[in-house]
């Protein structure tokens, strides 16, 4: 018997910067890491992921984003949010790796295989969505060696080999 496919479903953003975007189709790689944030208290976990694997260098060549995923409720003071967010990141750049959603977690969280909103979320998503690796935390290297094997593209390894 397979087991049921672990993906993200279909969200609605906004990056700190003002611009919409909808996930996954907007994910501009095969591959892509996220960083889902459930929690205020997981920036520190979220900060220790952009620094072990140098995210906020600008020739880092890891599509990524930061996805602070808040219940639905909170909607409705968004621009507050999203404002103390912006405080603390005053690069343009960094701010559109921002990626804000309001949804529904627990419809989120049954869809893409996460038991629990106390730990960060790491995932490896490619461009439908699929999660091809998951794990939770603070960086540390074994984990960052799981994260960097998804998102290296078989393909591009078997076309750089011939």
């Amino acid at each position: 018997m397979a087991l049921p496919e672990k993906k993200i479903p279909q969200l609605h953003a906004r990056d700190l910067n003002g611009r919409r975007w909808i996930l996954p189709r907007d994910l501009s790689s095969k591959r892509t890491l996220l960083l889902v944030a459930f929690e205020r208290g997981q920036q520190a976990s979220v900060d220790s992921w952009i620094r072990g694997l140098a995210l906020d260098v600008p020739n880092n060549h890891i599509d990524w984003m930061e996805i602070p995923l808040l219940q639905r409720g909170w909607q409705f003071i968004s621009s507050w949010i999203d404002h103390g967010m912006k405080r603390g990141i005053t690069e343009e750049r960094m701010r559109s790796h921002v990626w804000t959603v309001y949804t529904h977690r627990a419809s989120f969280l049954q869809s893409a295989g996460i038991a629990s909103i106390k730990g960060l979320a790491i995932l490896v998503v490619d461009g439908d969505g699929r999660i091809l690796e998951a794990v939770s935390g603070d960086f540390t290297q074994d984990r960052a060696a799981q994260v960097l094997k998804a998102l290296r593209d078989p393909n591009e390894i078997l076309r750089t080999k011939s």
